[in-house]
């Protein structure tokens, strides 16, 4: 949503479950692959000559990590998102980084500031720019806390909210 709002272009998803890759075309994206079908850099590099200028990694899964990474242009940015495990680690080519001054960034928030950035971002959401409701896949009741962390764990789901009501 993000990216299409300062209207990037490609915007390019990745997932291999097809449920995911149709929300995210449905919220912004110009295009979605699956990487079980091939070799997602050379998809990626079909779309974006080059590689992307930036790369976003909501998985904390060392491989993908390393694949955004590869499919990401010189002098690029690689951003580092989803929360691995604390003993997953990653390898990069360093001759690559430091040549050709590729950015790897860890993201927690995206070094926002709640108090200052949370209102705009709410007031984007009000107006409809940010429609953050599509992303929200299932809804539980506080007593099925259960059920939602499982489907939170398993990877299937978009956003899951817990109803307190």
């Amino acid at each position: 949503m993000g990216a299409a709002l300062v209207t990037a272009d490609p915007v390019i998803a990745v997932d291999p479950l097809a449920a995911k890759r149709e929300l995210a075309m449905e919220v912004g994206a110009t295009h979605a692959i699956d990487p079980m079908t091939g070799d997602v850099c050379e998809q990626v590099r079909e779309l974006a000559p080059g590689g992307v200028d930036h790369s976003f990694v909501a998985v904390g899964v060392e491989g993908v990590a390393e694949q955004a990474f590869a499919c990401t242009r010189d002098g690029g940015t690689t951003v580092l998102i989803g929360q691995p495990s604390m003993s997953t680690t990653m390898r990069l080519p360093i001759y690559d980084a430091t040549q050709f001054e590729h950015t790897v960034l860890g993201s927690n928030l995206g070094a926002a500031v709640p108090a200052l950035h949370v209102p705009g971002l709410a007031r984007l959401a009000a107006a409809g720019a940010l429609p953050l409701e599509r992303l929200v896949t299932h809804r539980f009741g506080l007593e099925q806390i259960e059920e939602a962390v499982a489907m939170t764990a398993s990877g299937r789901a978009g956003r899951v909210v817990i109803d307190l009501r």
